[in-house]
């Protein structure tokens, strides 16, 4: 029974690792960070965390200033990056990045959240974010994204429940509008305090 239980997990959470929304979602607590992670993976994980706070300023900043932007971008014919052979010239002729080069804010940030101390179990996420925000503003912004309650699907499955409550067996047929009509009421009177 315990091998088939070892097996079974494993073949249910194999890759998990690899799914962002878990592994940001553990990263940023700061009850876990990398614990749960193997060594293995801990540059993808990182990797992935880059990626995606570019993604998300790249959003912000497109988002706030596209208006300004709109008014000062060149005609099609003087832009450096018209075609393929223009970046790749562009590219080319640069010289390669040194190596000694100064880390992102967002890796400093992560190489410092990353020594800190865990938090207890019975501590919120949350209070610990609001205290450290001013200390990793970037990872801050991440965490309010993965940390957030999941949406419930409670309320779509209850008034699926309440249409199987109105086609019943000795119910089964009726027209498609009465049928409608009916879970409307049936969902929608106790919410006007109908007295029947």
């Amino acid at each position: 029974m315990k091998q088939k239980l070892e097996g079974e997990l494993q073949s249910r959470f194999q890759g998990l690792e690899k799914d962002k929304y878990y592994s940001l979602a553990t990263l940023l607590d700061p009850r876990f960070r990398m614990r749960f992670f193997h060594p293995e993976n801990y540059e993808l994980i990182r990797n992935t965390l880059f990626l995606e706070s570019v993604k998300r300023s790249d959003i912000t900043e497109s988002a706030s200033s596209s208006e300004e932007n709109e008014s000062e971008l060149l005609p099609q014919s003087q832009d450096p990056h018209a075609s393929f052979w223009n970046c790749f010239e562009e590219l080319a002729s640069t010289q390669p990045l040194e190596r000694d080069d100064p880390k992102s804010p967002i890796a400093l940030e992560l190489d410092s959240y990353l020594k800190e101390n865990l938090l207890t179990k019975n501590k919120s996420p949350f209070e610990w974010w609001t205290g450290h925000q001013p200390r990793y503003p970037e990872l801050a912004r991440l965490a309010r994204v993965f940390l957030c309650a999941p949406a419930s699907t409670v309320y779509s499955e209850r008034l699926f429940s309440e249409a199987g409550n109105v086609y019943e067996e000795k119910r089964n047929r009726l027209l498609s509008e009465r049928a409608q009509s009916l879970v409307f009421l049936h969902h929608n009177l106790p919410l006007l305090n109908f007295q029947y």
